[in-house]
């Protein structure tokens, strides 16, 4: 653990304020989860909870599945990075943070695909022009964004077929979720 010089008082009510450097830093924005860890040593650690990663050994399955079927690379992320990839360029998205275009759809709570050649880097400092087609479905529990569904290709346009595989995919992740 580093120091980062930084002192906060508690309040009446037992708050603290994060530093905004920190948050930054990690990623943690208004409405993140924090889950609270005492060690034994009496130091309290502060993780940012991450609904979706108790479903990696699940998505891995569905993004695997949903890969081979459609011919697509499929990720899974959660709402701030790439959890699990399968498909042609996997190695290169696997644990790489989304990009601000995805982040900004993922807020709007909307599914989006490409659509008159307009596309959107997939991570930070990705080639927006390398696929031929993308589509983001973000996955929503309890009205909160706590991931995405991303699939693309180089090679093809998505069918309807396809699309509607990603959709399915989309909605079997949120009934993991209930």
């Amino acid at each position: 653990m580093r120091a980062t010089g930084i002192i906060r008082r508690i309040d009446d009510l037992g708050r603290i304020v994060l530093p905004k450097e920190i948050r930054k830093s990690l990623k943690i924005k208004e409405g993140d989860m924090l889950e609270i860890y005492v060690q034994e040593n009496g130091v309290i650690m502060l993780e940012k909870y991450e609904p979706m990663d108790s479903l990696s050994k699940i998505a891995d399955n569905y993004a695997e599945t949903l890969a081979e079927v459609t011919g697509l690379t499929v990720c899974i992320s959660t709402d701030s990075y790439i959890m699990t990839a399968f498909g042609n360029s996997k190695k290169e998205y696997i644990k790489k943070d989304l990009s601000d275009e995805v982040l900004n759809i993922l807020e709007e709570r909307m599914a989006w695909s490409t659509k008159n050649d307009n596309k959107v880097e997939i991570v930070i400092n990705d080639d927006k022009n390398k696929y031929m087609s993308e589509a983001i479905f973000p996955i929503i529990d309890d009205g909160n964004v706590i991931g995405a569904v991303i699939a693309f290709s180089k090679e093809k346009n998505m069918s309807e077929e396809d699309i509607n595989m990603l959709k399915l995919t989309t909605s079997l992740i949120v009934k993991q979720m209930e």
